[in-house]
């Protein structure tokens, strides 16, 4: 567990320095990550039996879902960070949504490192809550939550294959739910290549320190080299976005695009600076200030965020194990995947601000649809295209806007 320890500590410092929403950032060093995903589910369907009704989106119907009476009451400990830079703020306002409908008092805890991932889950279980979501596990987090019998679900983090199936020994673990860094970066590098970028220079951090990041740049490589593409100079420095981007900009001048495996307001002022406005173009991963104008230019082509969601959907497994012990998650051992929000251009980035960016995405009744001891007939498989189909498309139709 020592190697998942050492990727959540050096997460927390590269997610404090990335600006995962438009607002206000947090440069605090002990900021908890918003990573996503690295492990595929594989695709799954509904049998030609089923015939629940199933919207354009994905989502089962909820239009004559009703919450049950006389719900239990139930404490839940949320452990993270809630404060900070917008993504933070969304997510507790998320989970604030579905307090009055499921009865659920939710007890923030504001963590500052992994020391304190260990602590807080000790003093909440000590404390009496009946469950956690947290971002961010450990072996010694489960040791605890077993020893107690509080069940525990974990949302936009990654862990290898070995971890998960160390965490899914646990009975009081009930899986995790976070998104694909993979997809998107094969999105990244379609969308760069459709833009006629032929050699493209890749930024990221210091290999090996963060799988997560590893794999963006990884999967974006493979897949532009694949469309025949050039990858002319790879830098992976620590933070050092603004650094690769100067030292591309001096040694290829025939370099028409750039991937970034993190799109913090560095790599925009650095893309500014070294005159490569009107020669490049970018792509890379999360929500900035400088976005809007880097679409509106046409430099920006791709970028992915919507990170905010996903603590409401992994708040459904955790309910349907406090109400009646039932695993959602048939196999513990993969993470639940779901889709990041792709953004392209600058209708889409609209389209995001108005429809995506402040809002809960999904209804409570859309999370008690999800709870088999309200919905028997509900089943993994829905639970699975519900975040497949995840997109600005998928908020709006289901919002009926």
């Amino acid at each position: 567990m020592k190697r998942a320890l050492s990727i959540l500590m050096v997460l927390s410092i590269v997610f404090a320095f990335t600006a995962c929403s438009k607002g206000p950032e947090t440069n605090d060093p002990t900021s908890e990550p918003s990573g996503p995903s690295t492990v595929t589910v594989p695709e799954t369907t509904r049998s030609p039996e089923d015939t629940t009704p199933v919207n354009p989106s994905g989502t089962p119907s909820t239009e004559d879902f009703q919450f049950p009476d006389d719900l239990p009451s139930l404490k839940v400990g949320a452990v993270g960070v809630y404060t900070g830079n917008e993504l933070y703020i969304q997510w507790k306002k998320n989970l604030l949504s579905l307090e009055d409908d499921f009865n659920v008092t939710f007890q923030f805890v504001e963590n500052t490192g992994t020391e304190d991932n260990t602590n807080a889950v000790e003093t909440l279980c000590t404390a009496g809550v009946d469950g956690i979501i947290m971002q961010g596990c450990s072996e010694s987090v489960l040791q605890i939550t077993e020893r107690y019998g509080v069940p525990i679900v974990v949302y936009c983090m990654t862990f290898t294959d070995e971890e998960m199936e160390v965490f899914s020994k646990y009975d009081t673990f009930l899986g995790v739910v976070t998104e694909d860094d993979n997809i998107s970066a094969v999105n990244a590098a379609d969308s760069i290549y459709d833009a006629g970028c032929r050699n493209v220079a890749v930024a990221g951090i210091t290999r090996g320190l963060a799988k997560i990041m590893d794999d963006r740049a990884d999967s974006f490589i493979d897949r532009f080299t694949e469309l025949g593409g050039n990858i002319i100079s790879e830098d992976y420095t620590m933070l050092g976005f603004s650094d690769s981007i100067a030292n591309f900009a001096a040694a290829y001048p025939d370099m028409d695009g750039i991937f970034s495996v993190i799109l913090n307001e560095s790599v925009f002022q650095a893309f500014t600076t070294e005159g490569l406005m009107g020669t490049a173009k970018l792509a890379g991963f999360d929500m900035s200030d400088s976005c809007d104008e880097f679409f509106a230019n046409e430099t920006l082509v791709f970028t992915c965020t919507g990170q905010s969601a996903t603590i409401v959907t992994a708040f459904a497994p955790l309910y349907n194990y406090m109400y009646d012990g039932t695993y959602l998650i048939p196999d513990r051992s993969k993470m639940v995947i779901r889709n990041f929000v792709d953004i392209h251009n600058s209708q889409e980035a609209a389209d995001y601000d108005k429809y995506v960016r402040f809002s809960t995405c999904y209804t409570p009744e859309e999370i008690g649809y999800m709870i088999k001891g309200f919905n028997p007939d509900y089943t993994f498989e829905d639970y699975q295209a519900m975040h497949m189909a995840f997109s600005i498309e998928d908020v709006i139709k289901r919002s009926g806007n």
